[in-house]
């Protein structure tokens, strides 16, 4: 892209150097930017005036299409200026196909049908951003979406700061010149069977997570060396295409189907295969867990470290034990719950047809889960001193970092906190068993207080199991469980007046989103992290497994509607949530009735 040329006076460019400087150092990780600039020897541009009177000139314009993350992101702005004007046009383009070309004052964000945000974003790559006018226009734009969510939240700041000065017309001073930002990557360019990779797209089939794995793939090229590559389900068109990156089982593409056929027929364990077959690179797996460990293993062995990929590439493995999800994109931390089962020995009906579901028989599938996913924090419910014992071990032996904080033996803790210390600072911790709608002394919370080792940010993950039996089973129920919700209120308010942080709260509530004990937590100033997250899973996350057996498919409904395990926050800042996600794979049927949950957080 060739850059704004803007004439400005010496000190109108240096303080457009130290303004960019300032602006992106926070959002930029450690990463090289650009500059506004230009000719030094004539009067500086006149400032945009974002108010006509007492009425703001702009709207605001995005793609109709628009992903989550980036709606979640306008909408502080938007909130901004209608608390200042009253009314703000926020409208939609419907066409990237047709452009549509006019003089009205708009803020267009990321990619739309306007001429101005194509010449802005032909010039990005994956981690660039862009603020500055064209013509009419204040373009906002990044390489990715996840670039042009730090571009808004930038621009949103220097609107508001403009705002508070006071002046009349609100003048953007900012916007004299235009702010740059050009990310440094480590890897300039990676070739698959001597192509280069900006020239593959990526195709995935029609199984459950694929698509997640596919443009987790995709991502992990940006972040490396800047390239966005297309991303899709596959279609009768990618018959005869040339450079594919295929992920899963493709009924039209011949050798993606050879690649599944020829998997081991036992899928007990996370079979996988990587293969380089007619310049196309091709992942297959047992399901996506294992076509993500294949993914995992050419992006570790290959792309993230510089290496070209070769056209003999063949590989082969198995995705248990492994870690082969790896955090979202621009994430700080994982955050994951799940309730276990509280079963150590197994079952007569179980021995009777043939399975186990004792703790040292399910034990090795946590760990499993858990390596796979690596949160670096794990709160935990209905678990008993002997299955956190043999998990520890499994992890152990497997070379984890975890250590557990838990109140047992002085005192029954089924809602125990595993985290990752190579990431994580304990600092402080506490313990609350509720003294009514508790069987068994399993219903309570346990909370830690941690540091965040790589960015120094402190909040309070509190695990939790509220009553579990239904108004119909035992009248008074719901409002057991409401109550308990009020005592995590009381408590995560005063956490929050102590230590000034983000408290997360998560585990198996026992309610769902429509009833009061829910309420109860959202009227206290919770968010949903499932609601605010810019991409979630929308699934019911439970299923049958007990005394009397298991199934192997979730019980219908969605998260909305139906889910009993949550994951919300309070006070949270600037954290944003990227991903929610309630991960399913083959062997983790038998293990429990609920689906694990994790969130992945930006601070």
């Amino acid at each position: 892209m060739k850059r704004t040329k803007t004439i400005l006076t010496f000190i109108a460019a240096l303080t457009a150097l130290i303004m960019t400087a300032q602006i992106f150092a926070g959002c930029s990780g450690g990463e090289t930017g650009g500059t506004s600039g230009g000719d030094t020897t004539a009067e500086p541009a006149p400032a945009v005036l974002l108010a006509d009177g007492d009425a703001c000139r702009f709207s605001i314009i995005r793609e109709s299409d628009a992903a989550k993350e980036i709606i979640n992101a306008i909408s502080p702005l938007q909130k901004l200026l209608k608390e200042r004007f009253g009314r703000v046009t926020y409208g939609e383009d419907f066409s990237l196909n047709e452009v549509t070309r006019n003089d009205i004052p708009e803020i267009l964000i990321g990619r739309t049908n306007r001429p101005e945000s194509a010449d802005i974003l032909n010039g990005l790559r994956a981690g660039d951003r862009y603020i500055g006018m064209s013509g009419s226009k204040i373009v906002v734009a990044g390489g990715t979406d996840r670039a042009t969510v730090e571009a808004v939240a930038e621009f949103t700041r220097l609107v508001s700061e403009a705002i508070e000065e006071g002046k009349e017309g609100i003048p953007l001073e900012f916007l004299r010149a235009p702010i740059e930002f050009r990310k440094d990557y480590p890897v300039k360019e990676i070739n698959i069977a001597g192509a280069p990779v900006s020239e593959y797209t990526v195709v995935y089939g029609n199984a459950d997570g694929l698509g997640a794995v596919a443009q987790t793939f995709a991502d992990a090229i940006a972040d490396a060396c800047g390239y966005v590559i297309p991303v899709h389900r596959h279609r009768t068109s990618d018959i005869s295409a040339e450079k594919l990156i295929v992920f899963g089982y493709c009924q039209m593409l011949e050798e993606a189907k050879k690649l599944h056929e020829a998997l081991p027929e036992d899928n007990t364990g996370l079979p996988y295969t990587a293969k380089m077959s007619g310049g196309n690179l091709y992942f297959s797996g047992a399901d996506f867990w294992a076509v993500s460990a294949a993914s995992s293993e050419v992006l570790n062995g290959y792309v993230l470290s510089g290496s070209d990929v070769p056209a003999d590439l063949s590989l082969s493995g198995n995705g248990r034990g492994k870690t082969i999800f790896p955090l979202s994109a621009g994430a700080d931390i994982r955050i994951m719950t799940n309730n276990v089962w509280k079963c150590d020995s197994n079952q007569p009906d179980w021995i009777a047809l043939g399975e186990n579901c004792s703790a040292e028989a399910r034990s090795p599938g946590f760990a499993d889960v858990y390596l796979a996913f690596k949160p670096d924090i794990i709160n935990l419910q209905e678990m008993s001193p002997k299955m956190i014992s043999l998990i520890r071990k499994s992890l152990s032996e497997r070379g984890s970092s975890y250590s557990l904080i838990t109140y047992y033996p002085s005192e029954q803790d089924d809602t125990p906190i595993l985290y990752n210390r190579e990431t994580l600072k304990f600092i402080d911790t506490g313990h609350h068993l509720f003294s009514y709608g508790n069987n068994s002394k399993t219903k309570g919370y346990t909370w830690c207080y941690f540091e965040h080792l790589p960015t120094g940010k402190k909040f309070v993950s509190l695990s939790t199991h509220l009553w579990w039996k239904s108004e119909s089973a035992e009248p008074g129920s719901n409002e057991w469980r409401r109550r308990q919700a009020e005592e995590i209120v009381r408590l995560s308010d005063e956490l929050i007046r102590q230590y000034d942080c983000p408290v997360f709260v998560q585990g198996d509530f026992n309610t769902q989103t429509t009833t009061a004990a829910y309420a109860e937590f959202m009227n206290g100033g919770f968010e949903d992290c499932h609601d605010i997250a810019a991409t979630a899973d929308n699934t019911r996350g439970h299923h049958s497994c007990g005394s009397t057996g298991y199934s192997r498919e979730l019980y219908s409904g969605n998260y909305k509607s139906n889910a009993i395990d949550h994951m919300i926050v309070k006070n949270r800042g600037g954290a944003r949530i990227l991903t929610f996600r309630q991960p399913v794979t083959d062997f983790y049927w038998p293990l429990t009735d609920h689906i694990p949950v994790y969130i992945d957080v930006k601070f």
